[in-house]
């Protein structure tokens, strides 16, 4: 089996030739066997260096166990890459450096008041023990500053 796979992007302005990758359709087409899978993670890069890794949440959904199960994963594949770094390759391009000191963040929906919460504290305390750079979605722009300021430090 030969797995083929294509890249899910949003490009809020062409213009710019700015794109944001949501996520990839995997699959054989002879068995069938197709996926789509989100990435975990938008960059910014520098000469295939990754300077900032982001990923948004919402706590502002139903299944909160399924969201805490989810956000476990995630803070696996970040302590991961905080103990050894890693690397990540898009539409078979050279692979990307990410370096254990790589800014993380996260730009998240809170939930609303009295709804259940027990995913936004998990995610809470994941962030602070992960050393995550967490803002609420009124502040998101602060995310884009930091990957603007890490971007001009390395020109």
């Amino acid at each position: 089996m030969t797995y083929h796979y294509s890249m899910l992007r949003f490009v809020p302005d062409p213009a710019r030739a700015e794109f944001v990758n949501l996520g990839a359709i995997v699959g054989d087409e002879e068995s069938g066997d197709w996926d789509v899978r989100r990435l975990p993670f938008d960059f910014a890069v520098h000469n295939g260096k990754a300077l900032q890794l982001v990923q948004c949440w919402s706590f502002q959904v139903q299944g909160q166990d399924e969201l805490a199960e989810q956000l476990r994963s995630w803070a696996w594949l970040v302590h991961a890459l905080r103990d050894r770094g890693g690397s990540a390759s898009v539409d078979g391009e050279p692979a990307l450096t990410i370096n254990p000191d790589v800014e993380i963040a996260s730009v998240f929906v809170p939930p609303v008041a009295g709804a259940p919460a027990h995913a936004y504290e998990e995610a809470a305390a994941i962030f602070d023990a992960e050393d995550v750079f967490a803002l609420p979605e009124e502040r998101a722009d602060e995310v884009g500053q930091h990957a603007a300021h890490q971007l001009g430090a390395v020109t």
